[in-house]
Order: C-alpha cells, then sequence, then structure tokens
C-alpha cells in the first residue's frame, strides 16, 4: 500500500479538501438530488438496549439507527451491511459491553477474528465505497527497529492485511494512545475517584465531569522514560477524523493518515496538568515512570496485562508514534476542534471513558 506523509495530505488538504460532496443515497451524483437524500447511520451493535447504544441513538435520533450483529459473525455482518456505502470499522481485544473492559488470553485472535469476518462479508458489497479502519501508528517493526510490537497492535496489523488482502477500497485512520491512559495510576481519594466515572456524566457528547481535588502533590505517571515523546487524542475525536475520511474518499481511498492533537513528554504532561488548573487550586502534578517488572509480572495472572506490558516494552526499547509536534501543530490547523490534554482534563477530569480497565489496576500499583 502507499503511504502518504503527513506533509502531503496536509498540502493537499489545504487546497482541496472543502470541495467533496459525498453521492447521494441511490447512488445519483448529480448534486441537484443531493438534499432530498438523508444519510442514515446504521451503528452496529451487540446490545441495541444497552445505555451506551441508547445515548449513542440519542445523539441524532432520526439518523441513527441501531443494528444488533456480533462481530464475529460474518452472515450477520454482510446482512446488515448491505446498504452500506461507507464503514468506520472498529476491532477490539476487549469482549466486554461498551464502558467496561474484559481481555481474555486469546484477545488477538478475537481482533483478527472481527477482521476477517468483516472482511468475508464486506467483499462484494453493490454500494460499498469505502472503508476506513481505526487502526495502530505505521507499522515500523521489524524495518525500522527490532522491538516486538505489543499485541493490539499487531492484531490489527494484521487486520490491515486482510483488508488490503480482500481488495475493500480502505483507509487507514491511524489512532494514538487516548488521553485517559495517562491518569488510570494517578493515586487520589477514592470519594473523588467515585465521581469522575462514566456514571458520573454524559459517556458521550461535551458534558463536564471532572472533580477538583484536595490541593497536594500527585504523579502522571506512564512507561517512559523522561525524553519520550507520545502521541495523545481524545476517543471521541475518531469521529471528526473519520467524517473528514469519508468526505474526501478520493483522495484517501488506498491510503494512511495518522492523527493526534497533542506531542508530549511524561514531564510535559505534568507540567500543563499543574499549570492548566483543571483540578484545582494548588494541585500540583510530576511525571513518574513506572518500573518494567511491575506489569511484566501482572501479565502472568490477568491477560489485560499482557498488552500493557508489551506496550511499555514497545515504547522503552525503539518504538516511537508517528508524529511530531510540527506535524501536530499542522493537524490541529486542519482540524482545530480536535480536544487537547488540557482541554481532556478540563472536561474529564481523571475520568475513565473504559471503567474497569482502571479497576482492573490493583492499588498497590498506584504507588509506584
Amino acid at each position: 500500500m502507499c503511504r502518504r506523509s503527513w506533509k502531503s495530505i496536509k498540502r493537499r488538504a489545504l487546497k482541496g479538501w472543502k470541495k467533496k460532496k459525498w453521492p447521494c443515497e441511490d447512488g445519483d451524483n448529480n448534486n441537484n438530488n443531493h438534499h432530498h437524500h438523508q444519510r442514515t447511520i446504521l451503528a452496529l451493535c451487540r446490545n441495541p438496549t444497552s445505555a451506551a447504544a441508547q445515548a449513542l441513538k440519542a445523539l441524532a435520533p432520526d439518523i441513527v439507527q441501531l443494528v444488533q450483529c456480533d462481530s464475529t459473525d460474518a452472515q450477520a455482518l454482510r446482512r446488515a451491511l448491505q446498504p452500506a456505502q461507507a464503514v468506520y470499522l472498529a476491532t477490539t481485544l476487549n469482549q466486554a459491553n461498551a464502558g467496561q473492559w474484559n481481555m481474555n488470553w486469546d484477545g488477538g485472535d478475537y481482533q483478527v477474528n472481527q477482521g476477517r469476518a468483516f472482511c468475508q462479508a464486506a467483499s462484494g458489497l453493490p454500494h460499498l465505497q469505502q472503508v476506513i479502519y481505526g487502526t495502530a501508528p505505521t507499522r515500523k517493526w521489524p524495518l525500522s527497529f527490532g522491538v516486538e510490537p505489543p499485541i493490539h497492535y499487531a492484531a490489527k496489523w494484521r487486520v490491515e492485511e486482510l483488508l488490503v488482502e480482500a481488495g475493500l477500497p480502505v483507509t487507514f485512520l491511524r489512532k494514538c494512545p487516548y488521553h485517559e491512559n495517562f491518569t488510570k495510576l494517578t493515586q487520589i481519594p477514592q470519594t473523588e475517584m467515585a465521581q469522575m466515572g462514566v456514571q458520573g456524566g454524559a459517556g458521550f457528547g461535551g458534558a463536564t465531569r471532572k472533580v477538583e481535588l484536595p490541593a497536594g502533590e500527585y504523579a502522571i505517571k506512564a512507561f517512559t522514560p523522561n525524553e519520550f515523546v507520545y502521541n495523545m487524542m481524545d476517543p471521541r475525536d475518531a469521529g471528526q477524523w473519520a467524517a473528514l475520511c469519508f468526505e474526501h474518499a478520493e483522495l484517501l481511498i488506498g491510503q494512511s493518515l495518522s492523527v493526534a492533537s497533542d506531542a508530549l513528554t511524561g514531564p510535559e504532561m505534568a507540567q500543563k496538568a499543574t499549570d492548566c488548573g483543571a483540578l484545582g487550586q494548588e494541585v500540583n502534578f510530576s511525571y513518574k515512570q513506572q518500573p518494567r517488572w511491575l506489569f511484566e509480572s501482572l501479565a502472568f495472572v490477568e491477560p489485560t496485562f499482557v498488552y500493557i506490558s508489551g506496550l511499555q516494552r514497545w515504547n522503552c526499547d525503539g518504538g516511537q508514534y508517528d508524529l511530531d509536534t510540527e506535524g501536530v501543530e499542522l493537524l490541529r490547523e486542519l482540524m482545530p476542534t480536535t480536544t487537547t490534554w488540557c482541554e481532556h482534563l478540563e472536561r474529564e477530569g481523571l475520568g475513565q471513558f473504559t471503567e474497569t480497565m482502571a479497576d482492573l489496576l490493583p492499588d498497590i500499583t498506584k504507588r509506584f
């Protein structure tokens, strides 16, 4: 697959992306008919009656249709996708319902099986014009360095291969760590933590659900030495980037677009968290690197930590994300409404989009 650099994407975007119009729902490209048709979003979900599914539909009740479907059942997927013109594909290690976390020991196979089922379902669909796959950073292993990738990245890269082999019109939207990943290990009083979860505010939309902390010293914790630069983004911003890709399919089919709203080291995250004052007055943050033995040990008893320890090895032993500071700044010119680290803290505080992912961490791990 040919891959353009973000600089080329930026140049072409500024010149012509606003000119694109998507074809009408009946396949007629006549723009005179375009306004007569309303787009429909088919949201395929495991349980349409769940709170998360209903919250999604509530965002646009006249447009969103909830469709019960098993992401590993190719026949069910094909029936659901028959009318689709464009698809945003998400695959995951997580076998739990939305807002919860449950990764099994065969989580990598589960993710690849989702991709395999989708390829079988989507091949030959009569109306399908584009698939956007929300995937991992660009595969640099083993070409650029010899660090074995974490299972989440390796599984997504295998799904990428399956999509290409199936001949689907795919765009790879390369995401990066979410802001909330860097607050999972921050130790705070339990009374405040209880108010900052998904149940403390809207899981979708722009509601603020942060809780101010007592004055004191706190830590932003991550896997890496002080100099390592993370790409970071808000999970809700994936929708903005996907919409842009849908609107400009002719430019991005067969291409990759790496996205982020921040490029920060651990100490820079801590300093910004202190300076923005989002979590209260006289609330100060410092950065702490997590010991490698901690997650390597936990990986023997809980499969989630197989992924986390693998990500720590990848980051510490030569891995790198796709965008430098200049690249992120250019992307923010293109999409200024994406959420920065400080804006995330203003809205979310230390709350977690996926609650039990943080709950898996034994309390003792937050003392390191």
